[in-house]
């Protein structure tokens, strides 16, 4: 017998499969513009290196103004423990963090590899020299992001050499 699932539900889930799972699921989205040999777009990745998809909770909800799945996603991040800001529809949404047309999130504004890549000059960690040794929290609490990131850098400075 299939057990029918609640919208509340599915939407927890996939916020937290989201949040919980994105370095996880990351090294797909690292290769994505390489697995053809292809020159490595650093536009198309964020700060970190990830590529966000179009299906991301938080962006869905801030692109429809839907107040319940930015509470949702709100609450499964942990923004209040994060940022100790309690729930504001205004103040929870992302426009992703390279959007320069639109305003940024908490999230986005305290990111500290978003910081540390902007005062560096860098589109996108993979171009950081130090990147293997970098003691950034999102390194240590997704390190299977960090191998794919590190071995996305690598390809990308195989393919500057070749220039």
């Amino acid at each position: 017998m299939k057990k029918s699932q609640s919208r509340r539900d599915f939407i927890n889930t996939g916020c937290m499969m989201c949040a919980g799972c994105a370095a996880l699921f990351s090294s797909s989205r690292l290769y994505a513009n390489d697995e053809k040999n292809q020159e490595i777009d650093l536009d198309s990745y964020t700060y970190c290196a990830y590529q966000c998809p179009d299906d991301c909770p938080l962006f869905i909800a801030t692109q429809k103004n839907d107040v319940e799945l930015k509470k949702e996603c709100y609450k499964n991040w942990k923004w209040k423990e994060k940022f100790g800001m309690d729930f504001d529809p205004e103040l929870v949404f992302c426009w992703k963090c390279k959007n320069e047309e639109k305003p940024k999130s908490m999230l986005v504004e305290k990111c500290p590899v978003r910081l540390c890549a902007l005062e560096k000059g860098y589109k996108t960690c993979i171009q950081c020299k130090t990147l293997k040794d970098c003691d950034q929290k999102l390194w240590s609490d997704f390190p299977k992001h960090k191998e794919a990131v590190l071995a996305l850098q690598e390809k990308y400075k195989a393919n500057a050499e070749k220039k």
